[in-house]
This record gives structure tokens, sequence and C-alpha cells, in this order.
């Protein structure tokens, strides 16, 4: 949290469904790995699904957690629970990510602006 400019920027993600200038469309995402229980120690709540768990690990299907913007810009008016991204383009072989939780708007990389 408010290192800057530092992390991970992903260029460009996939949500299921879209077509290439939906893909072209969509904003850079700031991907993170986290620990438990990263979201409780930072006080950012889960206001959608739920949180990760002990289960979400390395060998079981990778999920994602997503920020109420993302989920309100990628599925405006739909629930994103369960809906899948991967990061890169719709050729991408990265695997599909399914949605199993919305955060709560946070200041993240500094304070001024939501992130």
């Amino acid at each position: 949290p408010f290192a800057g400019a530092t992390g991970w920027e992903l260029p460009r993600f996939t949500a299921e469904g879209q077509g290439a200038d939906q893909v072209a469309a969509n904003p850079s995402l700031n991907f993170e790995a986290v620990y438990l229980p990263h979201f409780a120690t930072l006080g950012v709540p889960i206001v959608a699904g739920r949180d990760f768990t002990t289960a979400d690990r390395q060998d079981s299907p990778p999920v994602a957690i997503v920020s109420e913007a993302m989920a309100a810009a990628t599925w405006p008016g739909l629930d994103p629970i369960g809906k899948r991204l991967k990061f890169g383009g719709i050729e991408s072989r990265n695997p599909w990510m399914a949605v199993v939780g919305v955060a709560g708007t946070t200041r993240y990389r500094d304070l001024a602006t939501p992130r």
C-alpha cells in the first residue's frame, strides 16, 4: 500500500464474452498477489461474494477478487460473482479466473485517487 507507481500493471485483460473492441477498451488493472487475511488487515470490506480462503491454492481453480469499480465497468448492472476473466487479449492462453468476491472502494497507491 502507498507504494506509488510500483506494482504489477496489467495492460490488458479479457472478460469472458467480450469482443476484440471491448477488450481493447478495457482499462489497465492493478494486479496483486496477496496473503490471507489481506483485506481484513487493510480494513477493505468484501461487499459481494467472499474473501480468499485457504482452499484457494496454486493447485485449485484460479479465482479473483475485483474492485467495485472494475466490476461496474466490466459487467454493468450484472452480478460479477462467477464471471470469468483472464490476463491478456482474446487469444491469450492464460487461465480463466472466476470472480469470487468484490472488494470495496479504497485508496491504494496513494491517498488522492481510488484505485
